[in-house]
């Protein structure tokens, strides 16, 4: 088993531990279903010379139909590369594919789908590639020298229900013999549907992602982390705004159980903790952040030469970007963003099956960073 404690970062990993909660405030649902889902990591990077695709689904649960935010935000400092607006008939499932554009060693990541449901913009046969442009304009502090297209090869995703539909919204986009009725009635880049059409969103997400590399016989899938409760209101925005984002719970209210222990040798003794982060600085950030919060990160770990068997861990930080900048870093970030990342230490400790193991110490994860601390996450979706 591998740990790697330090302080509370918050964190989205492949395997999360999820909490209950209320309908009056944002938890991580561990049933798997809500009004937002975090998918951890998109890769197309090259492994021996054979790319990565990452393969995504979100599932629509319910019976209504409903309007979701589709954004892809790169590793380094989670810039948006890509979002769009994407309409769900009721029991719907929307899929896609990130690949690389061409086979150039810097070209971006690119989009594909074969879904008929409806999205604004429209994403033709064809796809659409990554864009670099808000992390080379140095958006929210941002001032990296890398802000090529390569950036876009990895990231995560973020996927926000803005609103369920009514009306001749929800007739458009539902699917009639698997074909919405009227996808150009929704699209535009200022297109916001009548106010009549809008309803608070219900939840009921879910979604999955899939790294395989084909050529090596490689392939990992995970469930995206849902988020429940995340808001009260609809928030629907038209797909040329850069919102609703994880910062955008409404009320920014979160709601943390942690793990349990045994009182007395009998009753399991669980702690709820609500926080109301109104008139903070950063209040729906805040309350997002909360839910991910860890102050240790566990699993198993397998390296096995018979079956060419190897373990990567993915740590990433959604929201680490409204903490860190260039300039400065909020609690509980201590390290300000510079051209190797804003790089926090961690201790590490491993262990065979036998019990056997010792701490990583005075050394780093390979390659190791130019001036970082041995044993340093330093960006906001790093693999280790």
């Amino acid at each position: 088993m591998n740990t790697f404690k330090r302080k509370a970062l918050f964190t989205a990993v492949l395997a999360t531990v999820g909490a209950a909660g209320t309908a009056e405030a944002v938890y991580l649902n561990p049933n798997g279903t809500g009004q937002v889902l975090v998918y951890p990591y998109y890769t197309v990077q090259s492994t021996s010379g054979n790319a990565w695709n990452t393969y995504l689904s979100v599932v629509n649960t319910t019976t209504q139909a409903k309007a979701v935010k589709v954004r892809f935000l790169e590793g380094k400092t989670s810039s948006e590369v890509l979002d769009f607006n994407l309409f769900l008939s009721p029991n719907d499932v929307w899929t896609g594919a990130v690949v690389p554009s061409s086979s150039a060693a810097g070209a971006p990541g690119h989009l594909i789908t074969a879904d008929n449901s409806c999205t604004s913009p429209a994403i033709g046969l064809t796809g659409v590639d990554f864009r670099n442009y808000q992390y080379a304009a140095g958006a929210n502090g941002v001032a990296l020298p890398g802000t090529g297209l390569d950036r876009t090869r990895e990231g995560y995703v973020e996927i926000i229900e803005m609103a369920t539909l009514q009306g001749t919204t929800a007739t458009a986009v539902t699917h009639v013999n698997g074909v919405p009725a009227n996808c150009s009635a929704v699209r535009g880049a200022s297109y916001v549907p009548p106010g009549s059409d809008i309803l608070a969103p219900t939840g009921g997400l879910m979604g999955m992602g899939t790294l395989i590399n084909v050529n090596n016989g490689q392939d990992a899938g995970y469930k995206a982390d849902a988020l429940e409760a995340f808001s009260s209101v609809a928030q629907y925005s038209a797909p040329s705004t850069l919102t609703p984002a994880l910062d955008s719970a409404t009320p920014p209210i979160s709601l943390v159980v942690n793990a349990g222990a045994l009182v007395g040798g009998a009753s399991m003794g669980i702690t709820a903790f609500q926080s109301n982060f109104a008139g903070t600085a950063l209040p729906g950030a805040n309350a997002v952040a909360s839910v991910y919060m860890h102050s240790a990160v566990m699993n198993e770990y397998v390296l096995d030469v018979g079956t060419g068997s190897n373990t990567d861990w993915v740590v990433t930080q959604p929201l680490k970007n409204r903490y860190v900048t260039n300039t400065a870093a909020i609690s509980p970030y201590t390290a300000t963003l510079n051209e190797n990342g804003a790089c926090e230490a961690v201790s590490f400790a491993y262990f065979n099956r036998e019990e056997q193991g010792a701490a990583a110490s005075g050394t780093d994860f390979s390659p190791p960073i130019p001036g970082a601390p041995g044993n340093a996450i330093c960006w906001e979706s790093t693999v280790l």
